[in-house]
């Protein structure tokens, strides 16, 4: 994440020499291209306002607020990136609703084969050599119970 804020930096910069065209326009994008990569809603969200912060500062620097056109392409900047930050929230949110309902039992909420099977993997990463015990109880008759 750290090299695609650098990237967005190294942008700004190239935009002392370079039309404010094209600076914008990578400006927008590299925040949509990275969150892609990313796909984190934090982490979009971040290169999102870095970028808009950058792109002020440059917009400052090189007398672009007084031109109509910027404040469009900071407008389609700004839109585009609620998009992708709305977009990363809803796959994270799909991806944590796919990840509980292939871990969980629907009926009890409990740990399913699965779900023992990456809880027990991770314990055993955790411990490495030390020893792990692991308990199994088998209830007779306990489905006219759980009825």
């Amino acid at each position: 994440m750290w090299l695609l804020a650098i990237a967005i930096g190294v942008i700004a910069g190239l935009d002392l020499s370079t039309s404010s065209a094209i600076v914008v326009l990578s400006f927008m994008w590299v925040p949509v291209v990275a969150s892609v990569a990313l796909a984190s809603p934090r982490a979009t969200a971040w290169l999102a306002v870095w970028a808009a912060a950058l792109l002020l500062i440059v917009g400052g620097v090189q007398n672009y607020l007084v031109d109509p056109n910027y404040w469009i392409r900071f407008a389609a900047m700004a839109g585009t990136a609620v998009v992708v930050i709305y977009l990363a929230v809803q796959v994270a949110d799909r991806e944590e609703r796919l990840h509980t309902l292939a871990t969980t039992d629907a009926l009890t909420g409990l740990a399913n084969r699965r779900g023992l099977d990456m809880a027990l993997d991770l314990a055993l990463k955790r411990r490495g050599r030390d020893f792990m015990a692991v308990l199994y109880v088998d209830l007779d008759g306990f489905k006219s119970v759980n009825s």
